[in-house]
């Protein structure tokens, strides 16, 4: 009968003088624990175990999976370092587990099968364990001894395949507690360090470090314990954590990232602005030519505006620096109040600004001019002293021509403003 486990009948009308020698011989140094029970209480251990299994080959199975999509959807070689591992974890339990028993095939393949999947699962753990933690450039000197286990893995897999199963025994026994206390001082070391991003992998170790060393211990306990179930019970819940200590770390990275962006924007902005209106400076306008001069021709249908602040010098020797600059700050909201999405304003000098206008002819432009005008020449500022300032300004407009360029467009706007000042003031020209 294929099963799971060796079952020796014994009859039950065997007398109480009677002895039984059973004689069990293993190449190992596992202790075989030998269970006296009922055929009826065999059969609900059996039921009760491929329920357990079940449930633990299910997550299994589940964390491959979300791993693996997570691999192809993200594409972060940590999911699919540790997707190899847990395929390996799956086969090793299977198999450890005797499931592999009950197909039928050789007992060398069954041997060679525990084996390779053994030392792939050490080799992709400790590769995981590099890969996450950073430890070439963190933990130089932890990381080579981690190379060295992985050295300790392969040879554990060539010995158990093809020579002594029993030296493959001893160094899976090293190997079981000297890699858990090395991973888990590398993570903690880290994590006191300030790296956070691995508090579930650390987690996820502490469970590991349980059930491996209960599994481990098992080889020289002369006590009747479940080691495999224990470290089956650990594996689920460190598989799990691990799964979450890569999402939660590519969350913090994610959130780095954006913080990242969000000051270049910032500093980018701060480059291109000018602080004082909100506008946009010479800088970007100087940008701005460059760009419409390499594409050979401004938008057609396009508008500039050319607006400057009447008398603001005697404004500001007589009410003060304070009150002038509040004064360009007001200029700036107005001219923001008014222009479209599209449009780019500019802090061009002092008290001048520069407004382009694509897509706009000469009367939207004209619209928008005045819009402007009389909301500074309505608007009203106070002094320190509390002496009302009011000022009026003078625009130039053009629009643009056929073949024109910035520069044409430009200097018809700086003539239109010329004009404006020179007929007055408080007005705007056209050209």
């Amino acid at each position: 009968m294929r099963a799971r486990d060796w079952f020796i009948p014994v009859p039950l009308d065997i007398s109480a003088g009677e002895t039984i020698h059973i004689r069990v011989k293993t190449n190992t140094i596992m202790w075989i624990p030998l269970q006296m029970i009922r055929t009826s209480q065999m059969t609900r251990q059996i039921v009760h175990e491929y329920l357990f299994f079940g449930l633990f080959f299910g997550i299994l199975l589940t964390i491959i999976f979300i791993n693996g999509v997570s691999f192809f959807l993200l594409k972060n070689k940590n999911f699919i370092i540790y997707t190899i591992y847990l395929t390996a974890l799956l086969i090793y339990q299977i198999r450890v587990h005797g499931f592999l028993y009950l197909i039928p095939m050789p007992f060398a393949v069954l041997e060679a099968i525990l084996w390779l999947s053994l030392g792939v699962m050490g080799i992709f753990l400790m590769i995981f364990a590099k890969a996450f933690m950073n430890l070439s450039n963190r933990m130089p000197i932890t990381s080579s001894i981690l190379n060295t286990c992985i050295a300790l893995f392969i040879a554990q897999t060539i010995i158990g395949i093809f020579f002594s199963v029993y030296w493959a025994n001893q160094i899976a026994y090293i190997t079981g507690f000297i890699v858990p206390f090395v991973v888990l001082f590398a993570a903690i070391r880290l994590y006191i360090l300030g790296h956070h991003e691995i508090r579930f992998y650390l987690i996820a170790w502490f469970s590991m470090i349980a059930g491996t060393t209960i599994w481990s211990s098992a080889a020289y306990a002369q006590v009747q314990i479940p080691a495999n179930y224990f470290f089956t019970v650990g594996t689920a819940i460190n598989s799990l954590l691990f799964t979450l200590a890569i999402f939660d770390t590519l969350r913090m990275e994610l959130q780095e990232k954006e913080l990242v962006i969000e000051r270049e924007n910032y500093y980018k902005t701060l480059s291109r602005s000018d602080s004082l209106t909100g506008l946009y400076n010479r800088r970007y306008l100087s940008e701005l030519v460059k760009r419409l001069d390499s594409e050979g021709e401004i938008p057609a249908g396009s508008a500039l505006i050319m607006l400057d602040l009447d008398k603001f010098k005697i404004v500001n020797d007589t009410y003060g620096h304070l009150a002038g600059d509040m004064i360009l700050s007001k200029t700036g909201a107005h001219i923001k109040k008014h222009i479209r999405k599209t449009d780019i304003p500019c802090r061009y000098g002092g008290d001048e600004f520069l407004i382009f206008l694509p897509g706009a002819n000469e009367a939207a432009a004209r619209n928008i001019a005045e819009l402007i005008s009389n909301d500074i020449l309505e608007d009203i500022t106070h002094s320190e002293k509390g002496e009302e300032i009011k000022i009026t300004v003078s625009i130039g407009l053009s629009e643009n021509r056929l073949d024109d360029s910035f520069d044409g467009l430009f200097l018809r706007a700086d003539a239109a403003l010329y004009q404006a000042k020179k007929l007055g003031r408080n007005r705007i020209s056209v050209l």
